[in-house]
């Protein structure tokens, strides 16, 4: 998708557990921007994502989540995903998001 979007990633994960995931995952260094729990805001006992933190203009922001409470501050702007499971080999939900986007 890098082709076509910014591409960063929120993850309400700890910045060190993250990066080790991430730096495996992102290897051509496609990921422009990281964010983590650190940027997250705490309410209700979730860890929220404040899409302003990237971008004041939300207009030209998505964020795809399969926790729509960790996006609850900009609801018009989640495009909900099912939980991904690593033993689940027939999951295609990036795939069919991907599709959307494009």
């Amino acid at each position: 998708m890098s082709q076509y979007y910014e591409l960063v990633v929120f993850t309400a994960g700890l910045r060190e557990y993250a990066n080790v995931l991430l730096d495996d995952f992102d290897r051509e260094r496609l990921i422009s921007r990281r964010l983590y729990r650190e940027h997250c805001t705490l309410k209700r006992g979730v860890y929220t994502k404040d899409l302003t933190k990237i971008s004041k203009n939300l207009a030209r922001i998505a964020i795809i989540d399969n926790m729509p409470e960790n996006y609850q501050l900009q609801h018009e702007n989640g495009i909900p995903i099912k939980t991904w499971m690593n033993d689940n080999m027939n999951d295609c939900e990036l795939p069919r998001i991907g599709k959307l986007l494009r």
